[in-house]
């Protein structure tokens, strides 16, 4: 659902398998009580965890479109479990 409506947005994203835990709660959240879909959206920076982090505030804007369109794409999702993960 996310690539799909990052094809029909025109935003631009790059996929990366992650063979096992992410680091992020996403896994958890996949594993948890027999697991549930997950999707994880993560913007590139450089020097994460220091007080200099950078984000490029394109990469920022864009990843926020991305989140958006998933988000409004829900409602007419055919996902078993979009009743149980989403609530209007």
């Amino acid at each position: 659902m996310i690539e799909k409506e990052a094809k029909r947005g025109k935003i631009p994203v790059q996929r990366q398998s992650v063979p096992s835990a992410s680091g992020t709660d996403a896994w958890v959240i996949q594993v948890a009580r027999g697991g549930t879909i997950t999707g994880l959206i993560s913007i590139p920076n450089r020097y994460m965890h220091s007080p200099n982090e950078v984000v490029s505030l394109n990469d920022l804007t864009e990843a926020g479109k991305l989140i958006a369109a998933t988000i409004k794409a829900l409602d007419k999702s055919d996902l078993k479990q979009t009743v149980e993960i989403y609530s209007k």
